[in-house]
């Protein structure tokens, strides 16, 4: 088949790099089939390798990156429904925007590899193909506020044997390791040593599972954690005739079966959707059964005047029996038109979440005390994907809890892939995780990424757990992405080194 017409492009090559695009999200959770997205992306590669102009492989670059980010995306759309925010429609057409940008940066990478890259049977072009992949893959987790959402190591997150290497060489080391990979695969069935060299960081990085885990450490004592699942309906959440409900809603569940041993509750992120500062009927319940608890963690819109000006937070509430707030983190990770609006001023709208008010940004994730022995890192819906937010107070956390509201989503593949997320950063801290979601999917996460305990989307439940928590000092929580960096400065080096050499054979 002739790709490319003699005048102008063949738009079935484009529709074609578009369905590998949209087909990759098959490789991510729910679904899992990792293979797709692999060969998806050595397919474009291959494509690229036959492009015969870097304004072609833009756009070759740019379909792929649109199908891909949209298909791993649309879940978004989901939330323009349920809020009454425009619908589907203008859902649609968010993340169709949001696709078009990120696509942008995947076009670029390809038009910058094609205007480097003249052989693509060269050792050299595998090299700038992995380095250029790489830091694409970066880019998108870090420019601007940052989004590191599904990135190609994700694709990983589905076994504890799979998960191991987040743990030694963190996301977008593996990242690395993987387009590695990729690019081996595109050479199969080019130069098949190539293929053999390629490979070989991925089977080492994987070989790794093997190497026995040292550094374990155990906590003292035995706590019970009851997690609450209310799966109240995203449209009746915030309405003031539901409050009461609502409200008795989580008591009936937490009392459900008796308190006996149990250490901590746990309910989802905002779940009390009213001010407990005001004298009111829900208030005063919400007071007086909260003392039955002996330690009760809950999601709150936090009020906080300032300078005369009243700052509204997305904040985690730690409560014990005998005393007041004993602890209070703000979201320091917001999620962009959702819970701000970038540029507010020059865009003039609303987030598309209730209220016309937008959160302000907390200072720093401050671990909290839940018991004498027991130190917790509190992470609010999407903070979990975030490692590297600063942390106040003692470093030494033995437990990472993450409350979420995922019913903006409904019954997508968005809760699924940060459920997935969330198992990634339990390997990389070498820590229990604790999720707890609105509509689900709550879990107990094991720190090498097993899935202790869950209830399923869109149910209401709750789980009881005893736990001794396990703590593995992981290579990755001492030393962060160095891997990543270093390896990329490597392949920099080297590629810098042949051009040198190359250029100077020129001059001769």
């Amino acid at each position: 088949m002739t790709i490319y017409k003699k005048n102008f492009y063949n738009l079935d090559i484009f529709f074609y790099c578009l369905i590998l695009g949209l087909t990759s999200c098959l490789g991510f959770a729910p679904f899992n089939l990792f293979f797709i997205t692999l060969i998806n992306t050595a397919l474009s590669i291959n494509l690229l390798s036959k492009t015969r102009s870097k304004k072609e492989a833009f756009f070759l670059g740019f379909f792929f990156g649109l199908g891909y980010h949209f298909s791993v995306l649309y879940w978004i759309s989901v939330s323009f429904e349920i809020s009454n925010t425009g619908g589907y429609f203008f859902g649609i057409i968010a993340v169709l925007l949001l696709s078009i940008f990120l696509a942008i940066l995947h076009g670029a990478g390809f038009f910058f590899i094609k205007n480097i890259c003249k052989d693509f049977n060269l050792l050299f072009s595998a090299i700038f193909i992995i380095f250029v992949l790489s830091i694409l893959d970066w880019l998108k987790g870090n420019i601007l506020w940052g989004f590191p959402w599904m990135p190609l190591s994700s694709i990983w997150s589905f076994s504890k044997i799979t998960l191991h290497p987040f743990s030694t060489i963190g996301t977008w080391g593996y990242s690395f390791v993987s387009y590695a990979l990729v690019v081996g695969i595109f050479f199969l069935f080019r130069r098949i040593k190539f293929f053999f060299i390629l490979t070989v960081p991925f089977l080492i990085v994987t070989a790794s599972i093997i190497i026995p885990l040292n550094n374990i450490e155990e906590t003292p004592e035995i706590i019970k954690v009851r997690l609450v699942q209310p799966n109240i309906e995203q449209k009746n959440k915030w309405k003031n005739s539901m409050l009461k409900n609502n409200i008795e809603k989580l008591f009936a569940l937490s009392f459900s079966k008796g308190l006996e041993d149990i250490d901590l509750v746990i309910w989802p992120e905002t779940s009390v959707p009213f001010d407990i500062k005001k004298k009111s009927i829900t208030s005063q319940t919400f007071h007086e059964k909260s003392k039955k608890l002996k330690s009760l963690i809950f999601g709150f819109v936090r009020k906080d005047s300032k300078d005369e000006k009243t700052e509204i937070y997305n904040s985690l509430f730690l409560k014990n029996s005998d005393e007041n707030y004993h602890s209070i983190h703000d979201k320091v990770k917001l999620v962009p038109f959702g819970e701000f609006i970038p540029f507010q001023k020059l865009l003039n709208f609303n987030k598309i979440t209730e209220g016309s008010f937008g959160f302000s940004e907390g200072e720093a994730i401050r671990t909290m005390r839940i018991s004498e022995n027991i130190f917790a890192l509190p992470l609010i819906c999407y903070e979990v994907i975030f490692p590297n937010i600063p942390v106040v107070g003692n470093n030494k956390y033995n437990l990472l809890i993450n409350i979420t509201n995922d019913g903006w989503y409904g019954n997508s593949t968005g809760p699924y892939q940060h459920l997935a997320l969330s198992r990634i950063r339990a390997v990389q801290e070498g820590r229990l995780l604790i999720r707890v979601a609105n509509t689900g999917i709550s879990a107990i996460i094991n720190y090498d990424g097993k899935v202790l305990s869950k209830l399923r989307l869109a149910s209401k439940g709750i789980i009881d757990k005893k736990l001794k928590l396990i703590v593995v000092n992981t290579l990755y929580k001492k030393y962060g992405e160095s891997f990543f960096y270093l390896s990329i400065s490597i392949l920099g080096l080297i590629l810098v080194l042949y051009k040198k050499e190359r250029q100077e054979k020129l001059d001769v």
